[in-house]
């Protein structure tokens, strides 16, 4: 009774213990959005739209991925980069069309930074290949793993780790060594030991030779919820094993069963020499019956059990239901649990279903409220536009038979008009058979009649009005006549300058076309786009170079101006004009000045890369790059001269060294560290 007692409450105990290991994951889930809201909204934002998906997205990735040695938290999170890195934010997507969907929707729509990746068509066995076996590794480099090797996840995550984060292929160790045999002999670009990350590069400029960097590690803030994870394979272990103690405790109630069946002999042997403490103990038992609640039942079958012991001559039958009710209450209990996870669960759903109905009908009400409303609006103003067409009808029907009267009236007045109002008459005829007239009859011949009344008034005091109004006719057809011949030498000048834009302006498209074009293909080399073109209006002071660009593939081209682009933008965009000028205008030298500054590491190398090789070409012009800082490792040829310029107040007081004796010095502390 006692040690079954215990192994039900260890298990429940182990049970617990799960279920707040499992709590850890929302803790992650809560320092993902303490630290990366952006990233944090994007991934409840993908859990609730999962079904707008074709295929799976996976992350962010930290969230996905499990470290399988916990002792090497600290590397594995160095070698992808830190935890500030991009690579454990970043969201991976099966297919294309997933990656345009998500940062259409998250990107562009709402505005959230976030990193999103889709790996390509890639052959996931290849992209994870490692340079050598695990037991090369362990016995000829005496390295433990490869990165790759110590994460558990999707494989379209890791493949697409190895692909960005090169993590097959490197290698890492918890002991501390010498790196030089590495560095000599070994095909990793990067390693990792005990505190310290290596990464070896290859030059091939001058006498070339291989550069080691060493950077310290810091330690690991998001892999190391790992720990979490291990405990929780830890405690399903135990339970896996209580699992099977379980079964061993059942396949053990034989030998109990016989063990039962001796003391029943011995319970027998002893009956009739203890005849008055059975009469006791049934006077114990009819007492102990009359307890209230079931608490108080279970203690009485406890003191029972207990007086069983001291008296072993207690019946074999109320033993034998002792014993079956504590394991029937025992199991009777885990059933209970089971249904009750159960029922939870059907509820759950069954609660999830009922609101959704509720938020259908909700919306179902509304929108028949709205129609019916819409319905009675519509039938009134049919009904009222039926009796306004009846009404325009008997109108209409009137209109016409007046219109009919006023038209014989016109044809017949304005026959005893005087000769200078007779033109004047006909217009408004005319006027009238085109368009009608607001006015009645009788108001347009009380109009006529004042006119008429104005013009004998005007006569009899200035006799010369009508003179005047001759002379004044004659000047405007003068002034109408010049503005005709005004336009034609307009029009005249307009065709000349058509004949001359139609010279220059082809050789300007031409010329403009050429430099759009080696643009576009210097941008196609970073992976952008853009195009240069002519800003053209009908005053040509306002024409210009018009420069568009885009630099990721969600956005359109756009205009490259001082507020729409980021400062590395511009300067990238700039550079890559002026590279494009180099072959159609001509200078003995150019310089560029800063022109690195506010770019990110990936641009800057590829501009370097470009000037490098565009100034270096034989027959070009001399180029001069002066810049305060440069990348390590970036592309140098022959065919260029690096000239760095000692000046500051650090300078020492003495003269300075050769430069390749600081060179020695620096590499002999690398090579300390």
């Amino acid at each position: 009774m006692n040690e079954h007692s215990t192994f039900i409450y260890l298990f429940f105990s182990i049970q617990n213990r799960l279920n707040e290991i499992n709590q850890s994951g929302r803790a992650k889930i809560q320092a993902l959005r303490r630290y990366n809201e952006d990233t944090y909204k994007a991934w409840a934002w993908i859990r609730e739209n999962r079904e707008s998906f074709k295929g799976r997205v996976h992350g962010p990735i930290q969230l996905d991925i499990k470290l399988k040695d916990t002792r090497y938290a600290n590397q594995v999170e160095a070698a992808l980069g830190g935890a500030d890195s991009a690579h454990l934010r970043t969201f991976v997507c099966e297919h294309e069309s997933d990656y345009k969907h998500l940062t259409r929707e998250l990107a562009d729509k709402q505005g959230l930074r976030i990193t999103a990746a889709w790996p390509g068509n890639i052959s996931i066995e290849d992209v994870m290949k490692t340079p050598c076996s695990p037991e090369e590794l362990k016995t000829k480099y005496k390295l433990d793993y490869f990165v790759m090797d110590l994460l558990e996840g999707a494989p379209i995550v890791l493949a697409y780790l190895c692909q960005q984060a090169k993590i097959n292929l490197c290698p890492l160790s918890l002991r501390a060594m010498d790196p030089r045999p590495l560095v000599d002999d070994s095909p990793f670009q990067s390693f990792i030991l005990d505190k310290n990350s290596y990464r070896v590069r290859t030059y091939t400029y001058g006498r070339g030779g291989t550069q080691t960097s060493v950077r310290g590690i810091h330690p690991a803030r998001v892999l190391n919820d790992s720990l979490d994870i291990q405990a929780r394979d830890e405690v399903r272990r135990v339970l896996a094993d209580l699992d099977e103690e379980m079964k061993v405790v059942v396949m053990n109630m034989d030998d109990l069963n016989k063990q039962q069946q001796d003391l029943k002999h011995k319970i027998a042997e002893l009956k009739h020499a203890k005849e008055d403490a059975m009469s006791k103990k049934r006077d114990m038992v009819r007492a102990l019956q009359l307890w209230e609640g079931q608490k108080r039942k279970l203690q009485a079958r406890k003191r029972d059990l207990e007086s069983m012991m001291q008296a072993p001559e207690t019946p074999n039958q109320q033993l034998d239901e002792l014993k079956q009710g504590i394991i029937d209450e025992v199991r009777k209990r885990a059933q209970l649990v089971l249904n009750y996870k159960t029922i939870a669960q059907k509820y759950v759903r069954t609660l999830g279903q009922r609101h959704a109905v509720n938020i259908e009908l909700i919306g179902a009400e509304e929108r028949q409220t709205k129609m019916n409303g819409f319905y009675r609006e519509r039938t009134s103003e049919l009904e009222q536009c039926r009796k306004d067409y009846e009404k325009a009808k008997v109108e209409t029907s009137q209109r016409r038979q007046k219109a009919r009267e006023f038209s014989n009236q016109a044809q017949t007045a304005g026959a005893e008009l005087q000769e200078e109002l007779a033109d004047q008459f006909k217009e408004i005829y005319q006027q009238w058979r085109a368009n009608g007239l607001e006015q009645t009859p009788e108001e347009i011949e009380d109009q006529i009649n004042e006119q008429q009344a104005s013009y004998d008034a005007t006569r009899s005091l200035n006799p010369h009005a009508a003179v005047t109004y001759e002379r004044i006719k004659t000047e405007i057809r003068e002034m109408n006549k010049k503005a005709d011949d005004s336009e034609t030498a307009l029009a005249k000048i307009g065709s000349e300058i058509e004949v001359i834009h139609k010279q220059w302006h082809p050789r300007l498209k031409r010329l403009v076309h050429a430099i759009s074009s080696k643009f576009s293909e210097g941008l196609e080399r970073i992976g952008c786009a853009g195009e240069v073109g002519i800003y053209e209006e009908d005053n040509y002071e306002n024409w210009g170079i018009e420069i568009r660009v885009k630099f990721r593939d969600t956005e359109k081209l756009q205009v490259l101006t001082g507020q729409r682009q980021s400062g590395g933008e511009r300067a990238v965009s700039t550079i890559l004009y002026l590279m494009s000028l180099q072959k159609l205008a001509r200078s003995p030298f150019r310089v560029v000045d800063e022109i690195n500054q506010g770019m990110d590491p990936r641009n800057e190398r590829m501009i370097h890369e470009q000037i490098v090789k565009a100034g270096t070409i034989a027959g070009t012009s001399q180029y001069f790059l002066i810049t305060p800082k440069l990348l390590p490792d970036l592309y140098y040829n022959e065919n260029m001269t690096v000239l760095c310029v000692h000046n500051g107040e650090w300078l020492p007081e003495k003269r300075l060294r050769a430069v390749e004796v600081y060179l020695q010095h620096a590499v002999q502390n690398l090579a300390a560290a």
